[in-house]
């Protein structure tokens, strides 16, 4: 999966909130969020809860293969915190190219109406952005917002192969027994069926002659 970021940078209370999604895709091109959430944190608090988040999903079986963090004063700052204290982790940052945020939203909701985009039930915060915008309400949308994101890195996993029939040319000797077993059966009951059709030809049908030659037999008084 992937984990996308939006830093706010600070705790004030006017400020927004932090938040973090993680995005799983499937190879139908469409995307699964296990994780949401959003909170206060200050860009080190926010570099310790990815830290974390990473390596519970490493420990799930369920890595993160790539993190984005929106190109703006935090969101460089926090990219540049983690290459330097983990050079490990797949760090990158997503320039949205100044896209209004109403522009943003709105291209995401096209992939809510046609059912590409699923959630974990219970994450209350994103159902909660994203309803409220939805319905054209005042509120945050700190998680919202990185949904659009998980479209900027979209990595749709190849659909597997499906592997073709495999027919053995040799038969075992079971299976070689049967349809010797079967062939003969087979070769007997075309024996019998001409018989019968012979037999019943002969009984109902009277060669040229036959039927002369046949009342010349029947028997006198």
């Amino acid at each position: 999966g992937n984990m996308m970021i939006d830093c706010a940078g600070t705790k004030a209370k006017q400020s927004s909130y932090s938040a973090i999604s993680i995005g799983d895709w499937n190879e139908e091109g469409k995307l699964h969020i296990p994780f949401a959430e959003k909170w206060k944190l200050y860009p080190m608090e926010l570099y310790e809860k990815i830290i974390k988040i990473y390596e519970e999903r490493k420990e799930m079986g369920r890595p993160i293969y790539l993190i984005g963090v929106e190109k703006e004063k935090y969101g460089i700052f926090l990219h540049d915190l983690v290459r330097v204290n983990n050079p490990r982790l797949p760090v990158t940052l997503l320039d949205i190219k100044n896209i209004p945020r109403p522009t943003r939203n709105k291209s995401v909701v096209v992939h809510y109406e046609s059912g590409n985009i699923k959630s974990k039930p219970g994450l209350k915060d994103y159902e909660d952005e994203v309803l409220s915008w939805y319905m054209d309400k005042e509120r945050g949308t700190d998680i919202f917002d990185t949904i659009y994101y998980h479209y900027q890195i979209k990595t749709v996993p190849p659909k597997p192969k499906e592997k073709p029939a495999f027919i053995p040319a040799i038969a075992s000797d079971f299976e070689r027994q049967v349809r010797r077993e079967r062939e003969s059966a087979d070769a007997g009951l075309r024996q019998t069926r001409m018989l019968l059709f012979f037999l019943f030809l002969k009984n109902r049908i009277l060669l040229p002659g036959e039927e002369s030659s046949r009342q010349g037999h029947l028997p006198t008084r």
